[in-house]
């Protein structure tokens, strides 16, 4: 996982094949496959690798969120977000589960399952600041210029070093017409 995640896709294929190889019934091993494939563009073999996981039962949320990755790097955005549900089903108070089904929908033009979903982050997680920036952008999607700005006027509160709030409480302005502001 550590090469996974520091970008090394390669290299953790390399280490997770040769455990795939020995230990052909390992989970853990071949959720790093799956996502050692969809990071250099192995689709079909990610996604194989995630339904691999899945199907094995183990370690359920993680098979979900690696089939999900793989699904969602696939542009198969829809099955991205099944698997995003299922994963949710075990455990929903993850925002990144959520953060994740939020991209999805938005790749797939579903504002409302994203901003549902960034709602249910607020419901849990009320101070978070990265969901009010979503929620910018979002409500800035769908016209609602006064609504954006209000989103973004919050994280500029209560994130005032977050240069991302300012740039999108400006660019709001300025798609308004308040040049000035």
């Amino acid at each position: 996982f550590a090469l996974q995640a520091n970008g090394s896709a390669v290299e953790a294929w390399n280490v997770v094949s040769a455990v795939v190889e020995q230990q052909p019934e390992n989970v853990l091993a071949r959720l790093v496959l799956a996502l050692a494939y969809s990071r250099v563009g192995g689709h079909t073999n990610a996604i194989r690798e995630g339904q691999t996981a899945v199907a094995s039962g183990e370690w359920g949320l993680d098979a979900w969120r690696a089939l999900a990755i793989s699904l969602g790097n696939a542009g198969r955005y829809p099955e991205a977000i099944q698997a995003v549900q299922a994963a949710l089903a075990i455990n929903n108070r993850l925002s990144m589960l959520h953060f994740e089904q939020a991209h999805y929908a938005l790749q797939s033009g579903d504002t409302d399952t994203a901003t549902h979903a960034y709602f249910r982050i607020l419901a849990f997680d009320p101070g978070n600041i990265k969901v009010r920036l979503r929620m910018c952008a979002v409500s800035s999607l769908l016209g609602e210029r006064h609504r954006a700005i209000d989103y973004c006027l919050e994280v500029t509160q209560l994130a005032p070093g977050w240069i991302d709030g300012w740039h999108m409480l400006g660019r709001e302005y300025f798609l308004q017409g308040s040049f000035a502001d």
